[in-house]
């Protein structure tokens, strides 16, 4: 297959895209998946839900190591933005350096339904990969970093899924969601091992750093490629 039809068929609609109000429309007709626990429903009417203690102290301590045994055998992937020092790590389910990661996150059952929830879709492929963000601010606020302003990703619902590797309080930057009932904010703070399931076509943004001290490291999971063509032909979704 040719490079650029393979970056067609497995791109998803931009922001503001004919494809985008598209995949919205298609959404809109879909019949809702009856998922009736406590999480859906609250996914239903506010599109996140926040799960304290998803994981354990003990399996995010293992995580957490993980993560540092990872961080310190690669290829450096620091980089300076927006006066935020971020650092990425990608990972594979697949991986055995990622096993507690596959045990908490492959296939987890309330993932699946929050996700065929908010999409609509009945999820068939789970992702083969996921990130590991580490964040701290480096010059006074506020950054001229988009992810710091009200935004939203995309047009039609898609999910994002991020667990908290560490304590997130006002100080280091919750993450900051807009919910379909309010037009208050709510800032979501939550001790490790807290996991946030986000329709990411609602607004949020990246809360505030108050100082340089204070990092913040998340692990995600995004969902998006569930509206790619590749996605909808396989499935005939």
């Amino acid at each position: 297959m040719k490079a650029w039809l393979k970056r067609r068929v497995n791109e998803t609609p931009k922001l503001g895209s004919f494809g985008s109000k598209w995949a919205k429309y298609k959404w809109q007709v879909r019949r809702e998946i009856p998922h009736r626990d406590p999480t859906c429903e609250l996914l239903r009417s506010f599109g996140y839900v926040a799960i304290p203690n998803f994981i354990n102290r003990a399996t995010v301590q293992r995580i957490q190591e993980e993560y540092f045994h990872v961080k310190n055998n690669q290829e450096n992937r620091e980089w300076i933005s927006c006066g935020c020092c971020n650092h990425a790590v990608v990972g594979e389910f697949s991986d055995p350096r990622w096993a507690s990661v596959y045990g908490a996150f492959w296939r987890n059952p309330l993932i699946v339904r929050g996700v065929e929830t908010i999409t609509r879709r009945k999820l068939y492929d789970f992702p083969s990969t996921f990130s590991v963000l580490r964040q701290r601010q480096l010059y006074a606020w506020p950054p001229n970093d988009s992810n710091a302003l009200m935004h939203r990703d995309v047009d039609y619902p898609t999910v994002k899924v991020v667990l908290y590797l560490y304590d997130v309080t006002r100080d280091n930057a919750p993450f900051t969601f807009w919910t379909r009932t309010s037009s208050q904010p709510v800032a979501i703070t939550g001790e490790a091992g807290t996991l946030i399931i986000a329709d990411h076509s609602c607004f949020h943004k990246r809360g505030r750093f108050i100082g340089p001290n204070v990092p913040r490291t998340t692990l995600r999971i995004s969902f998006r490629y569930m509206e790619s063509i590749k996605y909808r032909w396989l499935h005939r979704t």
